[in-house]
């Protein structure tokens, strides 16, 4: 990643400024799923129940300022590229701060596949996904990307990125998979998600090859090293057995104390 210095913002004037609490009901116990949790605002209050917006907060897609009904952090940055939402102007694929400013960003890039735009005015349907510019699939997979590229260069501790798996020509697309494979190769690991249970209705008459997606997800990233699944599941660092009886060549499965050949592990390079 390029590291550019970058003015520091100015937070008297672009930043909102409150407190960093939650409601009430988000000191309860947070759920990955949650039927009674169905707006961005709620989902951003869970996590910042759970540590994951520590100020200060870069918002890069602030567009209607969904996220911020329910929690504002102390310092929270607020970026659009449309001069109309009263924010700082700016592209998340170019944001005009230093690397590693913020401590956690909240990134909702416009994941939705839509084709040509119908509903461009404020407020429309197009507009609110930030879908009103016409983009081929790959396109949209590369803004999204770009975007994604961008906000982990300019955070320290917390990426979080809100993204929806979604039914296109008849198969799933796994955006969140696709994001996941990406930051990963530049660092950051995924620690948890929050799913966001929504539904749109789909027209009449389509025939349904796939179980249709009623929900998008809040990925959080962290920066550190992927740790294989193998790993993770063994226990990283466990520890091993030092008897002086056990031969080298064998070990001992624990229901019968019967040895049996060491089996060699070959790493198969990615």
């Amino acid at each position: 990643m390029t590291r550019r210095a970058k003015p520091e913002p100015a937070w008297t004037q672009l930043s909102i400024t409150g407190e960093d609490n939650v409601d009430h009901y988000a000191r309860d116990e947070v759920m990955a799923i949650n039927g009674q949790h169905t707006t961005n605002g709620q989902r951003v209050a869970d996590l910042a129940s759970l540590g994951y917006l520590p100020s200060p907060v870069l918002d890069p897609t602030h567009g209607y300022g969904l996220m911020w009904t329910r929690h504002v952090p102390q310092f929270l940055i607020r970026c659009d590229i449309n001069p109309a939402r009263g924010v700082q102007v700016a592209s998340f694929t170019d944001l005009p701060f230093a690397d590693n400013h913020f401590a956690s960003c909240i990134y909702d890039p416009p994941y939705r596949f839509a084709g040509t735009p119908t509903d461009t005015d404020d407020g429309g349907h197009d507009d609110f996904y930030g879908t009103d510019i016409y983009r081929t699939k790959a396109e949209q997979i590369q803004l999204i990307l770009d975007g994604a590229t961008e906000c982990a260069r300019v955070t320290r501790e917390f990426l979080i990125v809100k993204i929806m798996d979604q039914v296109v020509a008849g198969s799933v697309g796994w955006q969140s998979l696709l994001v996941t494979d990406h930051l990963r190769r530049r660092g950051w690991v995924l620690k948890d998600s929050l799913l966001l249970v929504s539904y749109r209705a789909q027209p009449s008459g389509r025939s349904q090859q796939n179980a249709r997606r009623n929900y998008s997800t809040f990925l959080v990233f962290v920066p550190g090293q992927v740790v294989g699944f193998r790993s993770w599941a063994l226990g990283k660092g466990r520890r091993r057995s030092s008897s002086p009886t056990r031969s080298p060549r064998t070990q001992t499965t624990a229901s019968s104390g019967r040895t049996r050949p060491r089996v060699s592990r070959i790493r198969i390079p990615r």
